[in-house]
């Protein structure tokens, strides 16, 4: 079951951060003789979100709590408000996510979503 993205957490994405890409939803199979194969992988599209969020120190520690003990190191997925539809969706991270120092006490997040 998913869970819900802290309310203590950054709620957007920084402006010039955010991407989405749609997921290609099928599967190429190369043949011996004649055209490639395709066939679907998935049902509905499925899109992946890039972005970075700003945190500061405690929501650093938030985040890393939430990451490691309630998603499981990114095994669980979440629910969190789509930043162009505001409606709420259910995400995976794809890859672990990065940390970067922005001065001594807050940190800029990057990560990649997919959508599920």
């Amino acid at each position: 079951m998913a869970q819900q993205w802290p309310s203590t957490l950054p709620q957007c994405f920084e402006s010039q951060s955010f991407g989405e890409t749609t997921v290609k939803r099928y599967i190429e199979t190369e043949l011996d003789v004649g055209p490639q194969k395709r066939r679907a992988r998935f049902t509905r599209d499925l899109d992946e979100l890039r972005g970075s969020m700003m945190m500061t120190q405690s929501q650093y520690l938030t985040f890393k709590s939430f990451y490691q003990n309630t998603l499981i190191g990114g095994v669980k997925s979440f629910y969190f408000d789509h930043p162009i539809t505001g409606d709420q969706q259910e995400f995976t991270f794809q890859g672990a996510p990065q940390f970067s120092a922005v001065g001594p006490v807050n940190f800029r997040l990057s990560f990649t979503w997919r959508q599920i």
